[in-house]
């Protein structure tokens, strides 16, 4: 398993109704998944999560 960390800029996001994510890109199905495990560090802007394999990733905000 590898750490994969990604930073996000917007102090807005800090806002309770607010879910961010890590997401990977499948260039099979050209879909962007959830990475099921991840963990977020507001004060310093960085989400990460655990992968199996590198490809493109993202932070993505949930609405």
């Amino acid at each position: 398993m590898r750490a994969m960390r990604g930073r996000y800029l917007s102090p807005s996001l800090r806002d309770d109704n607010v879910e961010i994510s890590l997401y990977w890109f499948n260039e099979e199905t050209n879909e962007w998944i959830e990475l099921n495990t991840i963990g977020i560090e507001w004060e310093k802007g960085v989400v990460s999560g655990t992968t199996d394999h590198f490809t493109k990733f993202a932070v993505f905000r949930n609405l």
